[in-house]
């Protein structure tokens, strides 16, 4: 029974023993699939004949440094200034020298700035084309002068001023021109008779100086001397005072200006001799006018010897001379003509001497002044 036992044992390893080795078989009923997981099971890593090298061994780890202090952020540039760049030995650029125009444009502004401190008036620049702007004088100037440095600067008879650049010399120069600014409806009319009358004239100097219109002068300028106020002073014939009294409105209504008697001949316009008789240069005459030039100083001596029927006539006729001065018309019925002894001659201005009169007082008819150049100023009719 023993040995029965032991057979069927070994038999029965046996039997597993094959089960073992061989493959299974299919069951007849499939085996339903595993449940699903979150995350699939990673593969196994494929296995090498790399031999694994043995662990190190182990030491102990060394102690963690102690903390040290964490440094403080650079300063920005708000809190600490940027230090300026060491110099160098290149020079500063040369600034860009003024143009032209600034240049003038200065000196237009300094001249008015430094008029107005002087209390005079201010003045217009010239515009190109504007025919209103009338030359009458030009001088040239440096630069940067100023009104205290030129008397032509100070003058109250100009309303513009024209600049221009010198060019061609070493230092910065300018041509002024000044100008007056009378528009073309405000220029005074003239009829062409009067004006040709006016024009055509001789010097006052010479011995026949008969002519429409009277001049001072030989080289075609016109001489201006009529200072405002007029002085004058008696310097002979004080008895004639009275007679003289009623001509001083005269004179001003007819040539603008008024009439001032002064403290001494040294300091008058007009010395008058009245009444006394006249030096040898006017023998034969009722009366004449002297013009003097005492160092720089002009005046006139008038001398009367007319009789009380002729003293207002020859009075007012040399007059005339010596402040316009107005010259001698040829002989007919004029103030101006020379026939003082004729009781028919007119007393006062005749139609034609009226026409002339204001061509004389013309505020623009200055000293040196060319006709031509006067033109300009005047409308000439007919």
């Amino acid at each position: 029974m023993n040995r029965i036992a032991a057979l069927l044992l070994i038999l029965s390893v046996a039997v597993i023993v094959a089960a073992c080795d061989s493959e299974p078989e299919e069951p007849d009923t499939p085996v339903p699939p595993p449940a699903p997981t979150s995350t699939p099971a990673p593969s196994p890593p494929p296995t090498t004949d790399t031999p694994v090298p043995p662990p190190a061994p182990t030491t102990t780890p060394a102690p963690p440094p102690a903390p040290t202090a964490t440094p403080a952020p650079p300063p920005t540039p708000a809190d600490t200034p940027v230090p300026p760049p060491p110099p160098t030995n290149t020079p500063p650029p040369t600034p860009e020298p003024p143009t032209t125009e600034e240049i003038l444009d200065e000196a237009f502004e300094r001249i008015n700035t430094e008029r107005a401190r002087l209390g005079l008036s201010a003045l217009r620049r010239f515009v190109e084309g504007d025919d209103s702007f009338i030359d009458f004088a030009e001088f040239s100037m440096g630069c940067y002068e100023g009104v205290e440095d030129l008397e032509e600067l100070q003058r109250t008879d100009v309303h513009a001023l024209g600049l221009a650049i010198i060019e061609g010399i070493s230092e910065c120069g300018v041509t002024v021109t000044m100008y007056d600014v009378v528009p073309v409806a405000d220029r005074m009319r003239v009829d062409r008779s009067t004006w040709e009358c006016f024009t055509e004239s001789r010097d006052l100097r010479e011995a026949s100086d008969v002519s429409c219109g009277g001049r001072f002068t030989s080289l075609g300028r016109h001489v201006r001397w009529m200072p405002n106020p007029v002085t004058y002073y008696i310097a002979e014939g004080a008895f004639e005072r009275d007679k003289l009294t009623p001509y001083i409105p005269w004179v001003t209504e007819k040539l603008g200006v008024a009439v001032e008697e002064a403290q001494s001949e040294d300091t008058a316009h007009l010395a008058l001799y009245l009444g006394v008789e006249n030096p040898v240069n006017c023998h034969g005459r009722l009366g004449c006018s002297i013009q003097h030039d005492d160092d720089g100083r002009m005046y006139s001596a008038i001398y009367v010897s007319a009789p009380n029927e002729y003293f207002g006539q020859v009075l007012t006729h040399e007059l005339l001379h010596a402040i316009l001065p107005m010259g001698h018309l040829p002989e007919g019925n004029y103030l101006m003509s020379v026939r003082p002894d004729d009781p028919n001659q007119t007393q006062t201005l005749s139609e034609l001497e009226e026409k002339l009169l204001p061509l004389y007082t013309h505020p623009y008819l200055r000293d040196g002044m060319t006709m031509e150049q006067f033109a300009r100023y005047l409308v000439i009719e007919g």
